[in-house]
């Protein structure tokens, strides 16, 4: 572990008791880097192992903002942000490689279907001023996605080679020796670190096992599992209050439902369309994201809630998406009619996001939830 002490030198310059780099500061960082790895996932070999290395940067990142918001003090934006980068960086990993082929759309679908319902979720318990805890396992959430991810990408791209094999074996040997002499000094292993023993352990065992795609599988479906589960944690542990919101506000069920539900799992199945088109849909993705996180932001002063217009944007995205998946894969629509959906979809996430801002704008730039 980073000692506080040594934050500092790892980029928290000082100048006069304040740090030069703010934990906001480094949020918006991991989150403006994010299409350089997309990018490069596109690539060979060479372009997917750096993307690794990006990926696994930003996943340390995301621990020293973390330490940085304990030491010098968190702000309500910051509050959101976080969860908000983890949310597009999980998107930017595994949306390529379903594009891509290497993992099923089903594992990828499930995983955002969870990520929108929550952002969602937490905007709804916010507003109605429901303190959700979150779990242990919804903490760690990402950097498990991260890390399995990480081990898929490394497969993937040397999948001829036992490096991959190699260098996990060492890592999970390297790791249960450290619990070993930890729990001989401090008497019990740290839950964190019996997960890290787990996980690095079965990936390696998986990766001697099976080739490079079924190993991708065998990876992901427990990293699937345990994010859906995460998932149902936020519903179950809030469902007596969500249940009296959504009795007194239909419109808001059929918003979550939508957003939630089909939404998510559109966007993942939609991806099976030409190249330039990709594109938008990650286009998309990323402002309905952005825009669940700002609205998480926001529900603290009780604003932001327009389930009307959500309904109706949200309506145009999934119906547009859903003809798109239908008859592309029928082969029954021509090209144009391809784009003019996918352009159709973009447009309805972008005029809503666009006037949302404009909305709000005061309160986005500065950072606070009740600003006039």
């Amino acid at each position: 572990m980073i000692s506080a002490k040594r934050c500092d030198k790892l980029g928290a310059v000082m100048s006069n008791g304040k740090p030069l780099i703010t934990a906001n500061q480094m949020t918006m960082l991991r989150i403006v880097v994010l299409p350089v790895p997309v990018y490069l996932l596109y690539g060979g070999p060479t372009s997917m192992l750096i993307a690794m290395g990006l990926l696994a940067v930003a996943g340390v990142t995301d621990y020293l903002d973390g330490m940085l918001a304990r030491k010098y003090g968190s702000t309500e934006f910051g509050r959101f942000l976080d969860p908000l980068a983890d949310k597009l960086m999980v998107g930017a990993l595994f949306l390529p490689l379903v594009h891509r082929g290497f993992l099923p759309a089903w594992i990828v679908a499930l995983m955002f279907a969870r990520e929108f319902l929550v952002t969602d979720l937490r905007t709804v318990y916010t507003h109605l001023k429901y303190d959700m805890a979150t779990s242990e396992l919804a903490k760690i959430k990402t950097n498990v996605q991260v890390m399995g991810g990480s081990v898929i990408l490394f497969y993937l791209a040397l999948p001829e080679s036992n490096i991959p094999r190699l260098v996990l074996s060492i890592i999970a040997a390297g790791l249960i020796l450290f619990g070993v002499l930890y729990k001989l000094k401090k008497g019990k292993i740290h839950h964190r670190l019996w997960v890290a023993i787990v996980l690095w352990g079965y990936a390696c065992l998986i990766l001697w096992l099976f080739s490079a795609r079924a190993a991708a599988i065998w990876i992901m479906v427990p990293i699937m599992l345990w994010t859906v589960y995460t998932g149902w944690q936020y519903i179950h542990g809030g469902w007596s209050t969500l249940r009296g919101f959504l009795r007194s506000n239909p419109l808001a069920g059929m918003s979550l439902l939508l957003s939630g539900a089909v939404l998510p799992l559109a966007l993942v199945f939609s991806l099976d369309v030409a190249p330039p088109l990709v594109v938008l849909i990650y286009l998309i993705a990323m402002i309905e994201l952005t825009v669940g996180g700002v609205e998480n932001f926001l529900s603290l002063s009780h604003a932001g809630l327009h389930w009307a217009e959500r309904f109706v944007k949200l309506a145009i995205l999934c119906t547009a998406l859903i003809v798109l998946i239908y008859f592309s894969g029928e082969r029954v629509l021509p090209p144009a009619c391809r784009y003019g959906l996918c352009v159709t979809a973009f447009v309805a996430s972008a005029f809503y996001a666009a006037w949302y801002a404009a909305a709000y704008r005061r309160r986005i730039s500065s950072g606070s939830p009740t600003a006039e």
